[in-house]
């Protein structure tokens, strides 16, 4: 009777823990940036599309988003309203002086769980030096149909840029330019060297070289004859 009463109350009390579980569990969502190409050049155009990638204890999806688009301003043009482009079924703007942006779903019940919130365009400047950029989007704030807040983390994508900047385009005139100059200098040597002179050179004192070094071996030669007699007496 003791083993029932006990094994009841286990069960009761592994209910009531999935239960409360359940009841408390945080409601949370993560997001992923992505876009259509990965490599860029001067001039190109890339879109990036912000996505829900999955959500956590959110029945019936996400109906508002909100957050910042940051990019490196020295590599892409400003952005503007018309670089922003809803997905199916939201509705929003982006602030172009802060590049804030607000979005939410056509009404409530018709959240997503996953799928794109928007698409942005950003171009690609003129003129500079190839990197690797970084576009993020940061402090996301979203919703679901019962005005329940949910947390977001940030979500990036790593794009590489090819530049001109800091590139010789003048590398082909350059060699041609040498090779000219090559060419004449093999020309003049080939007949009378001019870089020659014809008067003897003057003459820069090893003369007097010579003399300093036959008086330093006499000098040694005698000194070495003194030791000698002196060792020898």
């Amino acid at each position: 009777m003791k083993k029932k009463i006990c094994l009841v109350m286990m069960l009761m009390i592994a209910m009531v823990t999935l239960t409360v579980t359940s009841v408390f569990a945080e409601p949370s969502a993560t997001m992923k940036l992505t876009a259509d190409k990965t490599a860029l050049k001067e001039g190109e155009e890339v879109t990036v599309t912000l996505e829900i990638d999955s959500v956590n204890e959110i029945e019936n999806g996400l109906v508002a988003c909100e957050g910042n688009i940051e990019y490196d301003t020295n590599i892409f043009e400003p952005i503007t309203s018309a670089s922003f482009q809803n997905a199916l079924n939201w509705s929003g703007d982006i602030n172009p002086s802060n590049n804030k942006f607000a979005t939410t779903g056509s009404s409530a019940g018709t959240g997503l769980k996953t799928g794109a919130i928007f698409n942005l365009k950003l171009k690609v400047k003129s003129s500079i030096a190839s990197k690797s950029t970084t576009i993020s989007v940061k402090n996301i704030k979203t919703s679901d149909d019962n005005n329940s807040q949910v947390s977001v983390p940030n979500a990036s994508v790593t794009l590489n840029v090819t530049g001109t900047a800091g590139v010789n385009t003048n590398s082909g005139n350059t060699a041609g330019t040498q090779s000219g100059i090559v060419g004449n200098v093999t020309n003049k040597v080939s007949g009378p060297d001019k870089t020659t002179s014809s008067k003897n050179l003057p003459k820069t004192g090893v003369n007097q070289y010579v003399v300093i070094g036959i008086a330093v071996v006499a000098v040694i030669a005698v000194v070495s004859i003194v030791r000698y007699k002196n060792i020898i007496k």
